[in-house]
């Protein structure tokens, strides 16, 4: 390979390492198990509006009842579910992305005078 192809090469090399922009995906949790009654909270600040903002999560309801709220930054509350049987959940739900603070909210309760037990794990997830 000629000189001028090996500079050629190598600037290529240096450009697709360094020129192009990195896409980082930030996640911010929230999981427990639970075997009394109680709420919590997560925030996830959101630095420019983009792609879709996702919640994704699981849920494990042994007892009890448990409800979750998505609220978006304009303060509206754009997500919203109550589990109030026994199972297993799965949560997969993808939102228009706005600049601020999304809050997440869970309650866990008493159902019909027992206390709640089980497991949930919790993402919001979006792309910088």
């Amino acid at each position: 390979m000629g000189r001028k192809k090996q500079i050629f090469f190598f600037t290529f090399l240096l450009f697709l390492v360094f020129g192009c922009d990195e896409v980082r995906t930030t996640t911010v949790s929230v999981s427990d198990e639970f075997s009394k009654a109680g709420n919590g909270m997560m925030v996830a600040t959101v630095k420019e509006a983009g792609d879709d903002i996702q919640l994704n999560g699981e849920l494990d309801l042994l007892d009890g009842a448990f409800s979750i709220y998505l609220e978006n930054p304009s303060g509206d509350t754009i997500f919203t579910k109550v589990y109030d049987k026994t199972g297993f959940y799965g949560i997969d739900e993808s939102f228009e992305r706005e600049q601020g603070d999304w809050i997440f909210y869970y309650s866990i309760s008493k159902k019909d005078g027992v206390f709640p037990s089980g497991y949930f794990n919790f993402d919001l997830i979006f792309k910088d």
